[in-house]
């Protein structure tokens, strides 16, 4: 399997696994929605990626904010997985994540 496969598999079952609904539904935010610098601290320390990704989802509040929370959780997830990637998975995520923001570059708007 190559690095590009390799990438599309993980994220493909991550996302299967957090858009759950039965499990989605037992999670609450542990702060106030307006309580940003909080939740922010939060999932910087979240004592694992799955549970940032989680609490992101509980907190968020589906504007344009969430950019920031979804950020936070990016880089606490790549904390935990970036060095053990070979440099081809390396390039082929940094390429995916290139791609991305290329994507969504002008994109506005909010609700």
């Amino acid at each position: 399997m190559n690095a590009r496969h390799w990438l599309i598999a993980v994220t493909t079952s991550a996302l299967a696994v957090a858009t759950d609904p039965a499990s989605a539904q037992q999670r609450t935010c542990p702060h106030p929605e307006s309580d940003r610098e909080n939740i922010t601290r939060s999932l910087q320390s979240a004592v694992t990626c799955q549970r940032a990704y989680d609490m992101m989802n509980a907190c968020r509040s589906n504007t344009g904010g969430d950019v920031e929370l979804a950020e936070v959780v990016i880089q606490r997830c790549e904390a935990s997985f970036l060095s053990g990637l070979s440099p081809t998975a390396r390039r082929a995520y940094d390429e995916e994540r290139a791609a991305c923001r290329r994507r969504y570059a002008k994109r506005e708007g909010t609700m």
